[in-house]
């Protein structure tokens, strides 16, 4: 049986890392720039590029994930089926910078902070979803083995990182 107290606690926790993780802000948890990027150079998979291997038509397409001129943009994943850079996520000290098909449970751009992550868990939504916490993240243009070994980073940066 479902606690109904608890049901309510997770809801409303939801609903405020909802209204604070649209943007990055000054009170927000930033990341360790070597820190970060240790954890992510363990990982290589395709679609995935780490700083500064990051390609230029990639690096171009900051504006579109709405990442602000003073964040630092350490790793990119393209999550697009055609694998044109369309949708993804981009890694940046302050957070995750997300950007979804309409057909997402969370669609279009989306920030979330690591201040929400560190409160977060990192569940399998689907077969072609990931949620941490109020935002999926959609994996439809990766592989098998492409969206485990994703998956494997997004815990790994938790429980490393975000302790």
């Amino acid at each position: 049986m479902k606690n109904p107290i608890r049901q309510s606690i997770t809801a409303l926790c939801m609903l405020a890392a909802i209204l604070f993780s649209t943007r990055a802000n000054a009170q927000d948890l930033a990341l360790n720039k070597d820190s970060l990027l240790k954890v992510l150079y363990k990982y290589s998979f395709e679609h995935y590029n780490v700083t500064p291997n990051i390609p230029k038509e990639y690096t171009e397409k900051k504006d579109k994930y709405e990442v602000p001129a003073d964040e630092t943009v350490m790793a990119y994943l393209d999550a697009s089926i055609m694998g044109n850079g369309k949708f993804g996520v981009v890694f940046g000290l302050k957070g995750l910078y997300i950007y979804n098909s309409k057909t997402s449970d969370s669609p279009g751009r989306k920030f979330l902070s690591y201040s929400v992550y560190k409160m977060s868990e990192v569940v399998r939504d689907g077969k072609n979803e990931l949620r941490i916490g109020p935002v999926s993240i959609e994996i439809i243009g990766l592989g098998r083995t492409e969206q485990g070994k994703f998956e494997e980073l997004l815990r790994e940066m938790k429980t490393k990182l975000l302790r």
